[in-house]
């Protein structure tokens, strides 16, 4: 009876320490999941930042050039010269719909009309359409001190319209160009959010605007048409967020300013998102809280405000309690499993699964393929790539550039051959980790920090999406999203 009663007593107590056990790590899974998001939200945050302040540096360069403030005065003067006709005339003269891959229109001189015009466009229009192409921007607009659009690149419908009295005089772009208008000189750029703009077949689009002065005269404006793939590059990157989190922005009117990849349609100024932390984001609080997610199910949600010249985002970053719960089943899955037949299932489920286990994260075949495939497209000129990917980098944390000191086109080989490596061996992961962390600490020693690693991989993936045209599909992008998440976990691991 005593030998029982002490079996029962041990049964007893490793089930008390079982439970107790659980309870710990239930605690410690939420915990983890918090510092996650607060990490994830600082680090989203940062990043959107540098991508905004790019643009607005990138605008106010512009504005401020001696040289625009001469080239705006000449193609004013030009655009008086032509008549009442000039709307017609230019926009049955020039191409519309130039891409930034084109030169300057045809002769560059107007048919039947002066060469002024024709000549202070062609002074300026590689000049501006080069800058076009290292910011990634849609269009750039020269504005005279009446509304008029005297200049753009691409040369969409609003090209030599008026944006006072014109067709699009109610557009974001009308909006703000009318506020820089009653600016004082040494202004700053302003920004009108993203809205559906008419002559890019009602797609998203946002302007950074800037006036432009001769002393204290006004002149007119220069700005920048910017798009939505940046910043869903920013916000779309998966490291932290689990398998089923995501970060997104909400605008002033409730709808989302980013999409989701994993959504069935584009949601950027589609899906409203009113909730408990949309509305305190946007009244300026910053928290982490359980709340109603964006599907409508709960999750815990990370928010903080997004000040953008005037203008508030709210960023938002959740995981779904569901896979929080999720996480700690499988935390208790485990401890009972001890002595349950259940843990035999749960080990073979996983033997069985077709997946390369990296850093935590599941790589599956179709993702190595997908990775592979896109990279043969741009391999035999990875060098190229790689320093595109540098010069996009040091654009947007411009700090970032004095801590490769050697020379940049050496470094941007070195780094070529380093990715191109990783691809090659991705089956092979039992020899990653070492070599990743190894990288990780010589990277330490020239000053890279954990927080850089979001820069790096969401600028990477940033250029190779749409590198010489190839744009990556949707599981492509989230695949090389896995990938890289998980090459800044191994990196960055010894860090903790």
């Amino acid at each position: 009876m005593l030998f029982m009663a002490s079996l029962l007593f041990a049964a007893i107590l490793a089930v008390g320490i079982t439970l107790q056990a659980i309870a710990l790590m239930e605690g410690a899974e939420i915990r983890s999941a918090r510092s996650e998001l607060a990490v994830v939200l600082n680090l989203r945050k940062r990043s959107t930042n540098l991508h905004l302040k790019a643009i607005f540096n990138d605008v106010e360069f512009l504005g401020r050039s001696d040289g625009i403030r001469d080239d705006l005065k000449r193609l004013t003067s030009a655009w008086k010269g032509l008549g009442e006709s000039r709307a017609n005339l230019l926009r049955s003269t020039y191409v519309k719909g130039v891409t930034l891959s084109d030169t300057a229109p045809a002769a560059g001189a107007l048919m039947g009309g002066s060469m002024t015009y024709g000549l202070a466009h062609g002074n300026i229009h590689s000049r501006i359409t080069a800058f076009a192409k290292r910011g990634s921007y849609l269009d750039i607009y020269m504005i005279d001190m009446d509304g008029n659009i005297v200049y753009s690149v691409a040369k969409q419908d609003d090209f030599a319209t008026n944006l006072l009295s014109g067709p699009y005089d109610d557009s974001a772009l009308a909006k703000a160009f009318a506020t820089v208008r009653v600016a004082f000189p040494g202004a700053s750029a302003t920004f009108s959010d993203f809205a559906p703009y008419a002559p890019t077949a009602w797609s998203p689009a946002g302007f950074a605007v800037m006036p432009v002065f001769d002393d204290d005269t006004f002149l007119g404006a220069v700005a920048v048409m910017v798009t939505e793939e940046p910043i869903d590059q920013i916000v779309g990157f998966t490291a932290g967020l689990g398998r089923t989190g995501v970060a997104y922005f909400v605008g002033e009117d409730y709808r989302m300013r980013s999409n989701i990849g994993a959504a069935d349609s584009p949601t950027f100024l589609k899906t409203e998102v009113r909730n408990e932390a949309v509305v305190a984001a946007l009244t300026g609080t910053t928290d982490i809280v359980d709340a109603t997610g964006r599907d409508g199910k709960p999750a815990l949600i990370a928010y903080s405000p997004l000040l953008l010249r005037g203008i508030t985002w709210a960023l938002i970053a959740e995981i779904p309690k569901a896979e929080i719960l999720g996480r700690i089943d499988r935390v208790r899955a485990v401890l009972l499993g001890v002595i349950s037949a259940l843990a035999i299932s749960i080990l073979a489920s996983i033997l069985l699964t077709p997946v390369f286990l990296f850093a935590n994260r599941k790589l599956t075949q179709g993702d190595i393929e997908r990775i592979r495939k896109s990279w043969n497209r741009i391999e035999k000129r990875a060098d190229a790539f790689a320093l595109e990917f540098f010069n996009n980098l040091f654009r947007r944390d411009p700090a970032l550039r004095s801590m490769f000191k050697s020379d940049l086109e050496r470094q941007s080989k070195r780094f070529a051959q380093g990715l191109g490596h990783i691809i090659d061996n991705l089956e092979k992961v039992d020899r990653m980790p070492m070599r990743l962390q190894v990288m990780g600490r010589d990277h330490h020693e020239i000053g890279v920090r954990k927080e850089h690693f979001e820069v790096f991989c969401s600028t990477l993936l940033q250029t190779l999406n749409g590198y010489r045209g190839h744009k990556l599909t949707t599981a492509e992008r989230d695949s090389w999203a896995d990938l890289l998440a998980a090459i800044a976990q191994e990196m960055t691991a010894w860090m903790d």
